[in-house]
This record gives structure tokens, sequence and C-alpha cells, in this order.
């Protein structure tokens, strides 16, 4: 039975189809039905032009398979290895079998929502609200979405503050949302401190927008109205209430400066001056006063409080108690300083000596050679190397961390004598060091049910241990610091849509 496919690598959008072509060719003697199967991808993505064919012994036909992924957020951006097999009854236990992989890119879609508190809470000069902002991601990658208020009428003075998730401080307005994500976080509106509209029971009318933040920069928006119901002051009050401000105002002018008598009082003489003749002593019944007016400070009212902590609409994946182990006992997490063994790393992968680098060899190819050898996208190693180190060899971290990968030295000391390294600043040696411990965390992260790959890279970078209480104490991805997400988001976005400059210069480049 032999097999040639054509294109077996394709990249293509959501809702657009690849075509791999295979074609089946029976080199032996024997007439016979040979069935193609396919392992790998989602079967409702498929549609075969037909799976079964009967060919005579030197006979070759071509059976074409489409594969379109819809528009949901479950179609993730990602690269996926599959598999085409061939076989037939009329040749047991023989089979042709050939390699694919389809690119499916990232599309975007959110949408925003605004609950507006049951009842206004007003002061007597203005109004503020606290509402809920709901924002979900229906696209297959992950988003970064910022968001903003304004006025209706632009004026000054406005304060919109976001309390959101992780360890993002409220007034931040930046949040990152994982495929099919939806999240609700607390908002507090307080309008400038004095409005004439406050008095009058007039609406203050905002906006909410939330653009999404990409590499090319802000891109498309979602926005939503609001307002906020001014204090209910009736008219008539309002006018009494100015009538009594006046009388008082006039009263108190006339007790600071009273009539003057009919009978002005002679000039008081000036000390500085000496006179001959002394003035006369002043008139009888002429008394002088002297005042000194008292002014009652009074401080305005202090702004609202800070809305409180998020709790994201989020329910962790289940994972039995039973099912975590320590890692102390297997391997020392990244940021930690066990040295224990790594044992269950050498099951996960073969660990064999490091094989000699060829002369030269670009960065591109050492990737794409470790790839190979540990079952890993050569363009996520890629991205993880310039996340950690900007691709330098010789980088030191604050805490310790070494080489290209950023390796700490109780995990290093452990990893590279099973792959037969001992230069952490060796650029190859780092990175297959590297790819092996990430393969082991993703074999890891599958075996305690986190099988996304973004749970193995959080692991990678926060360390395995941190990564295992935080799911232990039954948080949720949305619960992660905001800073290790980003990580995250980072190197999955730009390994599965490569843009920046830094794959056409750095990856090109000769080791050193």
């Amino acid at each position: 039975i032999l097999t040639r496919l054509a294109l077996p690598e394709q990249s293509i959008k959501v809702e657009q189809t690849a075509h791999y072509e295979i074609t089946v060719t029976n080199q032996g003697n024997v007439a016979g039905f040979f069935n193609i199967a396919l392992v790998g991808l989602p079967e409702s993505w498929l549609s075969f032009s037909a799976t079964s064919l009967r060919l005579a012994p030197g006979e070759s036909a071509t059976r074409v398979l489409r594969v379109t992924p819809p528009r949901l957020a479950t179609s993730r951006a990602s690269y996926y290895p599959f598999s085409l097999t061939a076989t037939s009854p009329a040749y047991p236990g023989k089979h042709s079998q050939q390699e694919a992989l389809l690119c499916v890119k990232p599309f975007y879609d959110f949408s925003l929502d605004l609950i507006p508190p049951a009842q206004p809470l007003p002061r007597w000069s203005n109004t503020y609200g606290r509402m809920m902002v709901v924002f979900s991601s229906q696209g297959n990658s992950p988003l970064s979405v910022r968001l903003q208020g304004e006025p209706a009428d632009n004026t000054q003075g406005w304060h919109f503050d976001f309390a959101l998730p992780g360890d993002m401080t409220s007034g931040r307005d930046e949040i990152l949302l994982l495929p099919g994500d939806c999240v609700s976080i607390p908002l507090t509106v307080t309008p400038p401190f004095f409005s004439f509209a406050g008095l009058i029971n007039e609406p203050r009318r905002f906006t909410l927008t939330m653009t999404r933040v990409g590499a090319e920069g802000y891109t498309d928006s979602r926005s939503v109205e609001g307002a906020l119901q001014g204090s209910v002051l009736p008219m008539s009050m309002l006018f009494a209430s100015a009538g009594v401000g006046v009388a008082l105002l006039l009263g108190m002018l006339l007790w600071l400066f009273p009539a003057p008598s009919s009978t002005p009082p002679p000039p008081l003489p000036s000390p500085a001056l000496a006179v001959s003749n002394p003035l006369p002593a002043p008139a009888p019944g002429v008394r002088i006063m002297s005042f000194t007016p008292s002014v009652e400070q009074v401080d305005p009212e202090s702004r609202l409080a800070q809305a409180g902590p998020l709790v994201p609409v989020m329910v962790p994946t289940a994972i039995p108690e039973a099912a975590f182990v320590a890692l102390s006992e297997s391997i020392a997490p990244a940021t930690d300083t066990s040295t224990t063994s790594m044992q269950s790393a050498a099951a996960s992968a073969p660990l064999e000596p490091a094989p000699s680098v060829p002369e030269p060899m670009t960065y591109e190819a050492m990737f794409k050679e470790i790839g190979e050898r540990y079952d890993l996208d050569w363009r996520l190693l890629a991205s993880m190397a310039y996340k950690e180190s900007s691709l330098n060899p010789a980088a030191v971290g604050r805490d310790g961390d070494m080489g290209l990968m950023q390796i700490m030295p109780p995990t290093w000391e452990q990893i590279a004598p099973q792959v037969g390294v001992s230069d952490p600043y060796d650029p190859y040696s780092n990175a297959l060091a590297g790819a092996a411990f990430l393969r082991y965390l993703i074999d890891y992260s599958q075996a305690q049910g986190q099988t996304e790959l973004y749970w193995a890279l959080l692991a990678y970078n926060w360390g395995p241990t941190n990564m295992q209480q935080h799911v232990r104490a039954g948080r949720g991805w949305a619960e992660v610091p905001w800073l290790k997400q980003k990580y995250v988001w980072e190197i999955m976005t730009e390994s599965a849509s490569p843009s920046a400059s830094w794959w056409s210069e750095e990856m090109q480049q000769p080791l050193p």
C-alpha cells in the first residue's frame, strides 16, 4: 500500500476550507478495497469525497479531504497535526500513513453590555452609580481589551472606576479574555462634584467603550450607553431654599455693617506725627467700635470609595483531590529552589544525549530540530525564547534565570544531565533543556486535567508548584495574576500568527 499527500501543510481562516489530496496505490498483486482513516481533527470539521475505494493491482486513485473549521470559539487558533492512514483487508497488517498539519488563523469577536443599578445613589450636589459591566469573547484566540468611559456632554471631572480581576488594581482598564470567556466586573461612575443637573433630576448620560488592543495598535471596538438619574429636588423647594439663603445673607451683612451715626466723629490723631496743638477729644456720645468677623471653613464632601475586588464569573475545571501529586517529588519548578529528581520527565519524552550541532545552524533550524524531537511546535519554542531573553544566549535574570530559555539553576541541574548538555549559555543546549522541561509540563498538566496549552506555559513561567496550588484552591484562569496571563497570551498569539520583524531577522542568524 503506497500513499502520497499533496500540500501536507495548509493555513486557513475559520469558515474557509482546506483541501488535502491523498493518492492511494495498490502495489501488490491482489485487488481489494482500501480504506482511508483520519486521526487528529474534529469530525465536525471534515468531509471526504470517499473513504473507501477499490483498486486493482498497480492501480491508483485520489481522494480529497475537506477541512472547514466553523466560526466558533472552540475552533482555537493553533496548529493541528493529524494523520491519514490507508489500510486494506487484502493486505492484513499492512498500512501506509501520511502526516499533515493544519493552521487555523485567529479571529476576534466580542460583546459588551451594561447592567444599570437598581436605583440611583443621589447626593445633594450630584449622583453616582454602581453597575456591572459584562463582556465576552466569542473569538478563537486570546483577546486583550481596553475599557474607557466618556460623558455625553464632554464635561470634565468624571471618574470611571473599574474593579478588574487578577492583580490589576482599580483604575486600570485593560483585561485579557480567553476564547469563550464571559466576565462581569463592577463599575463605579462618579460625575463632577457639583452640577446643577443634580438638583433638578436631570439624567447624567455617558458612553462606555471596549476596544480590542492588537499588535497593530487599537482596532475594532464596541460601545454601550448608560445614564445616572439626578437626585430629586422639587423646584418649589429649590426656590424656597434660595429665598431663605438670600435673607440670611442680608441679615449677616446688616449685622456686620451697622448704619453710621448722623454726627460723624472727628478724625483720630496719627501716632506717627508730632503736633503742637492736640486735637480735641471725641464729641460726647460717639463710640469707636472694632470687630473681627469669623469665617467658618467647610470641607467639601469626599469622593466615593473605590469599588471592591471582582468575583469573576468563571468556573474552574474540577480536578479530583487524588489527582494532585507533590511536584517536589518529580521536578523542581521553574521558580522553586527544590533539588529533587525529574524521573517523570524522562518518561514523558526520550531524553538522549544531545546531537552534534550542524555548522552553520540558524535559530530557526535549531528550533525546528528540537521541536521535532519533543513533538512541539517550533514556532512556540521560538516565541518563548524571544519572550524570555530576546534570543540572547548570555541573558541572566534577576532571580538567576539562565540563557536563551531563562531556566532556573535547580531545574537546569536536573534536566541537563538527562539531555546530555552542560553549558546553560550555549543556545542549543539551553533550548534543548527548555523544550524537555516544557514537554514534561504539558504531559503533567494534561494528567492533572488541565488539557489546554496555556496551563503548561503558565507553569513554565510561574512554576508548576504555584500552578498546582492555584488549581487546588479552586481558582480559574481569570484569577491568575495579570502579568502571568499576559506572558501566556503574548506567546500563544505570536506563535499562532507570526507577525513581528524578528521572525525574518533574528531567526535567520547563525548560532553564536
